[in-house]
């Protein structure tokens, strides 16, 4: 009964008329198709290509002797949602088993998948930006692959609707675009800093509307709050510690203390031998110190010292800081450089 029904379909195949289906809802149109093997090497009737001529009529077909696979290459990378075999129910095309894909694969629950699997996967190279995968599978070519022979009337593979981008992530929440939000499924946009914010970044970033996500060219702006200078600050040359706290120069370090960043910070530990931390700063030559300043990270001065010629020892605060710290304003080394110890 088996080898007299696909001896039947081969000659169906061969003569019988164009029964157009209509393609689906979001539905993307494959630019190739290969498969294995042709069935008795006849291309024109059980070629690759008739499960994607849009004729129910007709189909792909596979030698008897393995291997058993069909390819769709879709000429770009897709959001790809599902993976439809579409076959000829009396003379009508009726969805066979259908595949539904997310990042982890394609998946089919009917009991007529059970000898078929579907893969979506990106092969060659590509300059595509990488497309947001959520509920989907990002692939520029479908293959299907069985242990044993089979044939395909129609595939019709659907991406997920190319939705409106209304929001970005929480965590980029210092930057804007532009043009701002919402914009339509591929607009092209520029990403920038909130507006007091610096971008540290010396190349502008641009990204795209994808699906509903709003996908990064490259990166993201490096957007700081950045202190600004008072008149007649002087810039220190160098910075040094007693400790850093867990030795993390690069996230600690005595430097992040006068990188006019105020998102980063000096964090101290204690110094050798259980000694009080202290940070010190050179200023290169020999300065008229007047005051010295600790800011907090909205950029509101939190201690104030002013200097005499005596001391600094007149010192402001808005938080009673001031019984916690002591500052030291001295003269180092040959070349007479002015010192900071806080």
């Amino acid at each position: 009964m088996f080898l007299r029904l696909f001896f039947f379909w081969g000659v169906l195949g061969e003569s019988a008329a164009v029964l157009q289906r209509s393609r689906l809802s979001n539905e993307i149109v494959p630019v190739s198709a290969q498969q294995a093997s042709t069935y008795s090497d006849y291309e024109v009737p059980y070629g690759a290509m008739n499960a994607l001529d849009m004729n129910v009529n007709s189909y792909a077909y596979l030698k008897t002797t393995g291997p058993y696979w069909w390819k769709a290459t879709l000429g770009q990378v897709y959001r790809v949602y599902q993976v439809i075999d579409i076959w000829n129910s009396n003379s009508h095309p009726e969805h066979h088993r259908s595949w539904t894909c997310s990042e982890d694969g394609c998946v089919c629950e009917v009991h007529a998948c059970k000898l078929l699997t579907a893969t979506v996967s990106i092969e060659g190279a590509t300059a595509d930006l990488q497309l947001p995968e959520s509920g989907c599978k990002n692939g520029n070519t479908v293959k299907i692959d069985s242990t044993f022979h089979f044939y395909l009337y129609e595939i019709a593979v659907t991406k997920k609707p190319e939705s409106d981008c209304t929001t970005i992530a929480e965590s980029w929440d210092k930057v804007v675009t532009v043009p701002v939000l919402p914009v339509p499924h591929g607009t092209a946009l520029t990403l920038s800093c909130l507006e007091g914010y610096t971008n540290l970044k010396e190349s502008e970033d641009t990204a795209t509307c994808l699906y509903g996500q709003v996908v990064p060219t490259e990166g993201l702006p490096n957007c700081r709050l950045m202190r600004e200078r008072v008149s007649d600050e002087i810039t220190p040359a160098s910075a040094e510690k007693s400790a850093t706290f867990n030795d993390d120069a690069a996230n600690h370090g005595a430097e992040l203390a006068i990188d006019m960043d105020l998102g980063t910070a000096y964090i101290a530990d204690l110094g050798p031998d259980t000694h009080l931390p202290w940070l010190k700063l050179s200023l290169v030559k020999l300065h008229c110190v007047e005051s010295v300043i600790i800011y907090d990270s909205l950029g509101d001065p939190l201690i104030t010292w002013t200097c005499s010629e005596d001391d600094c020892d007149i010192c402001t605060d808005t938080q009673s800081h001031c019984n916690s710290y002591s500052l030291t304003v001295s003269t180092e080394g040959a070349a007479h450089y002015h010192v900071f110890y806080i």
